[in-house]
C-alpha cells in the first residue's frame, strides 16, 4: 500500500511533464519515469493504489478533456493479461474483504464518542482495541495500528482541534498549489505542480480508506514537494522585486 501510494503521488507530475514536453530527450526521460511509476502501482497489488490512480485519471480528464482516457490503456492491458491483478480488481467489490475496515471505522467512531475534544493521544488507536466489543479475530487481524482513514485517525487520536488542524493543512495545500500554478505561466513548474495538484486529489481519496500520514517513507515526499513549492514562490517573489 505504501509503495502504491508513493507512486500514485509521483506519477501525475511525470505524466503532465511528458504530455507538455517538446524536447525529445526530456520526453523520453519522462516516458520512462511515467512507465516505471505505472508498473510499480500495478505490481504493488494495492487495491487502494489502483483506486487512487483511477481518481487521479478522472480529475485529469475533468481538467484537460476526455482525450486523456487513453492513459488507462497500459494499466488495463496489465490487468487483462495477468490473472492475479484482475483478481485484485475484483476484490475491490468483495464485501467480506471490506468488512474489516468497517469494523475499524466503527471502533474509531466509538473512541470519538468517548473522547471528542482531546482524543486519546497520537498513535494510541491500537491500544483501545480491547476496550470495545468489536471482534477482529474473525478477520485474522492481530495488530491494529490505525483506523484506515487518516481523518478518523486525526479525530480519535488528536481530538476536534487535531481534526480541524489536519483538514486545514490539506485544504490549504490545494489553495497554495492552485495559486502557485496560476502565477507560473507555461513552464516546468506549472506542469509539474499541476500534476501534484491532481495527485493531491488521489492522495486525499486514498487516505479515506487508509492512513498514509502514518508512513514517513510516503508522506515525507508530500512535505518535500510542498516545501519546494513554497521555496520557489518566495524566491520568485524576491526576484520580481
Amino acid at each position: 500500500n505504501n509503495l502504491g501510494m508513493y507512486f500514485v503521488f509521483a506519477v501525475f507530475p511525470f505524466l503532465l511533464l511528458l504530455i507538455k514536453e517538446k524536447n525529445r530527450k526530456n520526453k523520453l526521460i519522462y516516458s520512462m519515469l511515467t512507465l516505471l511509476s505505472l508498473v510499480n502501482i500495478i505490481f504493488s497489488y494495492s487495491r487502494n493504489a489502483l483506486i487512487g490512480f483511477a481518481v487521479g485519471i478522472t480529475v485529469l480528464i475533468a481538467v484537460f478533456g476526455i482525450r486523456y482516457l487513453f492513459l488507462t490503456i497500459i494499466p488495463a492491458l496489465f490487468v487483462f493479461f495477468i490473472p492475479s491483478l484482475s483478481n485484485r480488481i475484483k476484490d475491490i467489490s468483495d464485501v467480506s474483504q471490506n468488512l474489516s475496515r468497517i469494523k475499524l471505522w466503527t471502533l474509531a467512531g466509538l473512541i470519538i464518542k468517548d473522547h471528542p475534544i482531546l482524543g486519546i493521544g497520537n498513535g494510541n488507536f491500537g491500544k483501545y482495541k480491547n476496550d470495545y466489543p468489536i471482534n477482529f479475530a474473525e478477520y485474522n487481524i492481530t495488530e491494529v495500528y490505525h483506523p484506515h482513514n487518516a481523518f478518523l485517525k486525526a479525530y480519535c487520536e488528536l481530538g476536534l482541534i487535531g481534526l480541524i488542524s489536519f483538514t486545514g493543512m490539506i485544504v490549504s495545500s490545494f489553495f497554495v498549489l492552485h495559486k502557485f500554478i496560476k502565477n507560473q505561466g507555461n513552464n516546468f513548474y506549472n506542469w509539474f505542480y499541476t500534476g501534484v495538484f491532481i495527485s493531491l486529489f488521489a492522495m486525499v481519496f486514498m487516505n479515506l480508506i487508509d492512513s498514509f500520514f502514518s508512513a514517513p517513507k510516503v508522506i515525507v515526499y508530500y512535505f518535500i514537494v510542498m516545501g519546494v513549492c513554497e521555496g520557489i514562490r518566495i524566491r520568485q517573489g524576491k526576484i520580481s522585486r
